[in-house]
């Protein structure tokens, strides 16, 4: 599963991305100006991430799509 994890204010990312990593977390992604880490896990792990020192939260990665262009539909 795809998921995003937000930091709490004042975690360093690089503590906070070993500590998921060391969790099972394949990281994909680290955005520090936004504090989030993405990567991919198993469901089973979801509160156990939850539970590390330096997130705030964990969440699954959403899709968003956007309707096909048109003249008719404002873009």
């Amino acid at each position: 599963m795809k998921i995003i994890v937000d930091l709490n204010g004042g975690a360093r990312i690089e503590d906070v991305q070993q500590r998921v990593s060391n969790a099972g977390v394949k990281v994909e992604h680290v955005i520090p100006a936004i504090g989030a880490i993405f990567g991919l896990c198993d469901d089973a792990d979801m509160d156990s991430l939850r539970a590390l020192n330096g997130v705030a939260r964990v969440a699954q990665e959403g899709h968003v799509q956007l309707p096909p262009r048109s003249r008719d539909i404002p873009q």
